[in-house]
């Protein structure tokens, strides 16, 4: 896993400081669907080092449980703050680092930031990999680590997968008949996406519990209500 994922974090740094090529500069074709220009854009600018970072979160609380830390029984917490940093670059980012920077230094910023993440991912998978190697007497002090309860199966983790389509479907569907059918509103869309991100924050912080009972009862309620308007 260490050696994999720096391995691939290096290889998606080739694509940076992120930049349009001049076939994309023009815009997508005229008289064809944006959509596969747009896909293609994408792939060779931010797509690597966006589909590496997305998979760095489970798999660093995946080491993190493994260690001797007092929460590492619980490492899901760690949700809560990743996806507050994500809500304060989504907010920060057009009202601090676009008016403020060039689209050059933007990029540049960016680059050096995924450099100093490198390398922070590069330690904690040092880390990960000297706790690997410790014997088993040792690793087991402090009582049996979650790792090492019994894997789920495929059809779990497929079930699993599927459901995670839900909520992700539904801002989509959500934010595009808000910024289509309702009002094209610049940066409109920031505000179901801020709302999605801002659910998981509450949902995993620590020392806050919303009661199940509460939820269960209004939950149901309310998307009826909204599936009806």
């Amino acid at each position: 896993q260490a050696f994999v994922h720096v391995g691939l974090l290096v290889v998606a740094a080739l694509a940076l400081p992120p930049a349009i090529g001049a076939a994309a500069r023009g815009g997508a074709p005229e008289g064809g669907s944006p959509a596969w220009w747009l896909l293609k854009t994408l792939l060779v600018t931010v797509g690597p080092p966006f589909l590496v970072l997305s998979a760095s979160a489970p798999l660093l609380q995946r080491w993190f449980s493994r260690t001797r830390a007092a929460s590492a029984s619980d490492p899901y917490y760690l949700y809560a703050a990743s996806n507050a940093g994500s809500l304060f670059a989504l907010l920060g980012f057009p009202l601090l680092l676009e008016p403020a920077l060039t689209l050059g230094q933007q990029g540049r910023a960016w680059a050096y930031a995924y450099g100093a993440l490198l390398l922070l991912f590069a330690a904690c998978a040092a880390l990960a990999l000297r706790r690997a190697q410790r014997p088993a007497g040792a690793a087991e002090e402090n009582g049996p680590s979650p790792a090492a309860a019994e894997p789920p199966g495929v059809r779990r983790r497929l079930r699993w997968v599927l459901l995670a389509f839900v909520p992700s479907s539904l801002v989509l569907g959500v934010t595009t008949h808000v910024t289509t059918d309702l009002v094209a509103v610049p940066l409109l869309w920031v505000i179901p996406l801020a709302l999605y991100l801002l659910s998981f924050v509450i949902v995993f912080a620590r020392g806050f519990k919303l009661p199940r009972g509460f939820a269960a009862r209004v939950v149901p309620g309310t998307a009826v209500l909204v599936a009806m308007v």
